[in-house]
Formats: structure tokens, sequence, C-alpha cells
């Protein structure tokens, strides 16, 4: 018994025979929490500390009627040129797939979807300025949408 156990102890000096270090277990285990901790951080919503209105925070922020005006046309004209570009990425896209580009086809479609973001991302603001109206939620933002019997 003594021998082998002194031989068994010599060999893993030259061999590690730890399988869970080979293929390194505790760094998969760290950075599989990292990225749960990030995503968790990331999806969750900040409870805001103080409430106020619309007006209260433009008053606080010393936003004046005419700069508000300015920034709502501003928003609408953004979005509406992001709401172009993702058409005309969109289009090429079609093109490359109709030639067979998959990786043009998948980068168009990528920027598409980038700049359709954009446009929501100002559309919502602008939507917030025009209601006068802030903390809405998407629900709010998809209700204020014209459909087939408001039109």
């Amino acid at each position: 018994m003594g021998i082998f156990r002194s031989v068994t102890k010599g060999i893993g000096y030259i061999f590690d025979f730890r399988i869970h270090r080979w293929l390194g277990f505790g760094t998969i285990k760290k950075n599989t929490q990292y990225y749960y901790e990030q995503a968790k951080a990331l999806a969750s919503v900040e409870k805001p500390t103080h409430s106020e209105t619309f007006e209260e925070a433009a008053e606080r922020l010393n936003l004046s009627p005419e700069f508000l005006e300015r920034q709502k046309k501003r928003y609408l004209l953004l979005s509406i040129f992001f709401v172009f570009l993702a058409l005309s990425l969109g289009v090429y896209a079609g093109f490359f797939i109709v030639k067979k580009y998959w990786m043009g086809a998948v980068m168009c479609c990528s920027l598409t979807f980038f700049a359709l973001t954009y446009a929501f991302r100002y559309h919502f603001w602008y939507f917030q300025i025009k209601h006068k109206k802030l903390g809405c939620k998407l629900r709010d933002w998809f209700r204020s949408m014209p459909s087939k019997g408001n039109v």
C-alpha cells in the first residue's frame, strides 16, 4: 500500500488526474455566474426615487415649451429617418438573399433591426413629449397607434 501511494503521489506531480481542473469547471462556473448577474441587472428596472409629473420635470430641468416642441419635431423626424433607413436596408438584404450572399444578408438584417430599434426609441420619446407624460409603458405606446377602426 505504501509503494502504491508513493508512486501515485510521484506520478501526480507529473500528471494531474483531477479532471475538473482539466475542463476548467471553476472558471466556467464563475463566468456563468457573472453573465447571470449581468443579465439579471440588465432585465431589472430600477424604481424611481421620487415621482413627478411631466410639467414638474420640465420646470426642474428648465425646459421651455418651445424647446419641447423642437425636440418633439426632431424625435419624429429621426424616427421617420430610421424607418426609411430600415426599409432601405431590408430591400438591400433582400437583394443579398436573392444573390445568395448570406453573410451580407445577415449583416443587413442585423442593421435593419438596429435601425428599427432606434426608430422605436425616438418615436417613444416623441410619444412621451406629445402626451406630456413620463414613465409611459410599451402598452400605452401600442394603444396610441392608429388601428383600422381609428383611421
